[in-house]
């Protein structure tokens, strides 16, 4: 409703950015609503589409990272459709990239760790999970110097929790005693340096 009650006296720039802000708090606050889930999962997919089309007139790489974010979580969370997600993402480190922000770049290259985990969590081969792990200590790894250079201690202490998630599952997955006992070593190293955050 409120979007709707807003829509008239809004630019096409304005109601893009409306759409869009209203579907990301949705998303994120989904699990909370349980009991509408099916009605606000629609409203969500609607005002998606609906700022999508509005997009296409659209240059601002900050309202164009905070749609492909939401499209993402919403192909995540509400669909549960990790492959599309993975692509919206792809979209977002785009235009994260773009404002040459390095706020963004670093949640940018977080967010990559964490669909990239997410995606070997639901992976059945066991190198392709290997190779998803390994790519959400890529991304995390890459995070770091960004979130530092604006003083995002939240976003470094994650990233570093990932690190330690990312070793300690590729351990779970290794049939090498010797191997498993080098990744929990790590594990418990980068911990140890993430504690500083």
């Amino acid at each position: 409703k409120t979007v709707s009650t807003f829509s008239d006296g809004l630019d096409a720039s304005e109601l893009a950015w409306a759409y869009t802000m209203t579907a990301h708090l949705m998303v994120y606050w989904l699990d909370f609503l349980e009991e509408r889930r099916t009605e606000f999962a629609s409203l969500i997919s609607t005002y998606l589409e609906r700022a999508s089309k509005l997009a296409e007139k659209i240059e601002d790489a900050y309202f164009l990272l905070y749609l492909n974010g939401t499209l993402s979580g919403n192909s995540a969370w509400v669909k549960g459709d990790w492959q599309a997600a993975s692509a919206y993402m792809e979209e977002y480190f785009q235009q994260c990239q773009k404002t040459k922000d390095h706020f963004w770049i670093g949640h940018a290259y977080f967010s990559k760790c964490f669909v990239a985990g997410w995606e070997a969590i639901t992976e059945e081969d066991p190198d392709r999970l290997k190779e998803k792990y390994k790519l959400a200590i890529q991304f995390a790894e890459e995070s770091i110097p960004h979130s530092l250079l604006v003083c995002r201690y939240d976003g470094v202490s994650y990233a570093y929790m990932s690190l330690v998630e990312s070793r300690i599952a590729l351990a779970r997955h290794e049939t090498s005693v010797e191997r498993k006992r080098v990744l929990l070593e790590q594990a418990a190293k980068v911990g140890l340096k993430g504690s500083e955050y």
